[in-house]
């Protein structure tokens, strides 16, 4: 097994499973995935039942349940008030999130791009520089909509009401004016209502390079430095025993939630933080702060006869308000 490669990718979700298939384009470029969940390889046979779904259903009851319990990190929130707390799913397998998500393909918009990332210095990542890379992974994610003939009644009732309501309606909403008080058809990324994660796209297509490899089932702790330098990771085996691997290049990628935790014990983090809980300081950064989350909540209704057929697909519509959307 090697121990040195040019590029360690923490993580194989939307965007480890992609950043480490693009590198390992490169023949001359050794790339090490490192997963914390089992590896699905494809091996011709019949695939697991959530590669369908997962916590969103599409056509035929593809999808009627969330992930294996096994498969999911299983967080929950902070306690809210009256003691409740929140599920946050989070996927834990080669393809992460993206094998459990509800295969919604949305892009950014257009001012948070121009207006909040360049201005805040991050060069390259205007709406102009960045557009081609959405169209590209579009194409090859087969990102689709259910057209209305095969939307369920409730789901015209839904538009309609929008429309009512005075929401423009619009047949593409990844176009730059989808955006505040608009109603039409919700993207997707399935095909033949397997989800287009990058489990079955990006990751399947790097199997067979020679200099790309994954790890799986092994447990990231954290990023090893020289100085400030990254020049690996160490992470608990399959076997449950510490190893480490070395590289030039450390790509932590380890999903919102994943992320922070690793840099934070690898001394990448709020200096006071750190010293609080005795790790020795590498950076000073403010990483895990500002956290956004898009909580949901559903809404229970009645409707007449015509409209009460329940079924699939789920998720075929969407209304987007100011500063919230709705599906169904």
């Amino acid at each position: 097994m090697c121990d040195h490669y040019d590029v360690i990718v923490v993580g194989s979700g939307s965007t480890g499973g992609t950043v480490a298939s693009r590198l390992s384009e490169d023949e001359g470029r050794r790339v090490l995935m490192i997963e914390a969940g089992p590896d699905f390889p494809e091996t011709g046979g019949r695939q697991p039942a959530f590669f369908a779904g997962g916590a969103f259903q599409g056509e035929g009851g593809t999808g009627g349940s969330g992930p294996p319990p096994e498969l999911d990190w299983n967080y929950q929130s902070e306690e809210l008030p009256g003691g409740r707390r929140i599920d946050l799913r989070r996927g834990k397998l080669v393809g992460g999130s993206s094998m459990i998500n509800g295969t919604v393909a949305v892009r950014g918009r257009r001012e948070d791009f121009d207006n909040r990332w360049v201005k805040a210095g991050a060069t390259g990542w205007s709406w102009d520089e960045v557009l081609p890379y959405y169209e590209k992974a579009e194409g090859e994610l087969n990102v689709f909509s259910y057209p209305p003939e095969r939307w369920l009644p409730v789901q015209h009732l839904f538009v309609q009401a929008c429309r009512e309501l005075g929401f423009r309606y619009l047949e593409d909403m990844n176009a730059e004016d989808a955006w505040d008080e608009v109603v039409g058809p919700w993207p997707r990324n399935r095909r033949n209502e397997i989800r287009q994660g990058s489990l079955v796209t990006y990751i399947r297509k790097a199997r067979d390079r020679p200099n790309f490899t994954v790890r799986a089932d092994a447990l990231v702790d954290r990023v090893l430095f020289d100085g400030t330098r990254a020049t690996g990771v160490a992470y608990i085996d399959a076997d449950g025993k510490p190893a480490t691997v070395s590289g030039d290049l450390v790509v932590v990628s380890a999903g919102a939630y994943g992320s922070a935790p690793i840099l934070l014990r690898s001394g990448v983090g709020p200096a006071a933080d750190l010293a609080a809980l005795g790790i020795e300081e590498v950076v000073d950064l403010p990483v895990g702060q500002n956290l956004l989350e898009h909580p949901g909540w559903r809404l229970t209704y009645k409707v007449d006869r015509e409209h009460a057929l329940m079924g699939w697909p789920t998720l075929a519509v969407v209304g987007r308000g100011m500063t919230w959307w709705g599906s169904r």
